[in-house]
């Protein structure tokens, strides 16, 4: 069985690490803790640490609660059809 090779990098929304494909790099994907879409880039190219997480605590909060507000919109408009 093939094996994909991973590529480590944190979830710029909610700051969880995340292993992602290298297939995947360069492309959006969701965060499959909080949903969080964000373009994949390998963060060993960067001089911060493979676990860093991006931005400060209050930026990442700001991200989540504005990703919150599209899917509670989202989940409004579907339920009114």
């Amino acid at each position: 069985m093939f094996r994909y090779p991973f590529i480590r990098c944190c979830c710029p929304v909610c700051g969880r690490p995340l292993e992602v494909r290298e297939e995947y790099l360069g492309r959006n994907v969701a965060c499959s803790h909080c949903g969080g879409e964000f373009t994949a880039r390998d963060e060993s190219d960067t001089k911060s640490s493979r676990w860093s997480v991006p931005g400060s605590l209050m930026e990442r909060a700001d991200r989540l609660l504005a990703l919150t507000s599209q899917q509670l919109s989202r989940r409004a408009a579907l339920a009114s059809q």
